[in-house]
C-alpha cells in the first residue's frame, strides 16, 4: 500500500497529538492514518511533543515501545504468576549492572536472581521458564547449599510485566528494570546509541540506586 504524503496529516495533527499523549505508539497512529511512522514522529516533533524512548525522529534503529511477548510467560496461570511474585518479593534480587568498557562506553545489564535452598523450587522455575540452576558460594558449616535461578533479556521484561500486579515489596524496582530492558532494543554491534537513550539509561540507573538505598533503610 502506497503511503500518503505528510500533508495528509495536517488536518489531523490535533488527533495525532491526542492519541500519542494518550499512550498510543507512533506505529499505531501511522497505521490508523495510513502514513509512515516517521511522518507521525515528525509531526509530533514539530508540535513540541517529547518523543518516548525508541521513537526518535529520523532514527533508523529498531524501536521498542512495548515489551516483547514471551510464550513461556504467557503460558503461566494467574496462580503461578502470583507464586513467582512471592518468590521475587521474598528471595529475589532485581539488579541493574553498570559497567564501563576500555573505550569509556557504558553497558547496562538487567537480571533477576531467585535464590532458594530447595532445588525443587528452582526446578519448578526451570520447567516453566527455562534457565539454569546456579549453586551460590559454598555454604558455611551447618548451612544448606543455596541455588540461584537467573532470568534476563526480553523474557525478564515480559515476566516482570506479568507479575507486577502481584508484587508487594518490589514493584518500583520491577518498573525500573522493565524500563531499562526496553532500552536494550538499541543494543547490538555497529548500532549507534542515541544520546537520549544514553541519558534515559543513566536516569533509570540513578533511580534504581536510590530505590535500592531506600529499601535498605526501611
Amino acid at each position: 500500500m502506497r503511503k500518503k504524503p505528510a500533508s495528509v496529516l495536517a488536518p489531523h495533527e490535533d488527533a495525532v497529538v491526542e492519541a500519542y499523549t494518550g499512550g498510543a505508539s507512533a506505529r499505531q497512529i501511522a497505521t490508523r492514518f495510513g502514513v509512515g511512522g516517521s511522518t507521525v514522529r515528525r509531526v509530533l516533533d514539530a508540535r513540541g511533543i517529547t518523543l518516548r524512548v525508541g521513537q526518535t525522529v529520523g532514527q533508523s534503529l529498531p524501536a521498542r515501545t512495548e515489551v516483547e511477548p514471551d510464550a513461556s510467560v504467557a503460558a503461566l496461570s494467574a496462580a503461578e504468576l502470583a507464586y513467582i511474585a512471592g518468590l521475587i518479593d521474598g528471595e529475589g534480587c532485581l539488579l541493574i549492572y553498570r559497567k564501563k568498557d576500555s573505550r569509556g562506553g557504558l553497558h547496562f545489564r538487567c537480571i533477576l536472581r531467585i535464590a532458594n535452598t530447595s532445588l525443587r523450587v528452582i526446578a519448578w522455575l526451570q520447567v516453566r521458564l527455562g534457565g539454569t540452576a546456579v549453586p551460590a558460594q559454598k555454604p558455611r558449616a551447618h548451612h544448606l547449599q543455596v541455588y540461584q535461578w537467573p532470568c534476563e533479556g526480553p523474557r525478564l521484561a515480559a515476566l516482570l510485566v506479568a507479575v507486577r500486579p502481584h508484587l508487594v515489596i518490589k514493584p518500583e524496582l520491577a518498573d525500573l528494570l522493565i524500563s531499562m530492558q526496553m532500552t536494550m532494543a538499541y543494543s547490538g554491534r555497529g548500532l549507534r546509541l542515541p544520546e537520549e537513550v544514553k541519558a534515559e539509561r543513566e536516569r533509570l540507573f540513578a533511580k534504581y540506586q536510590a530505590e535500592r538505598a531506600e529499601m535498605r533503610g526501611r
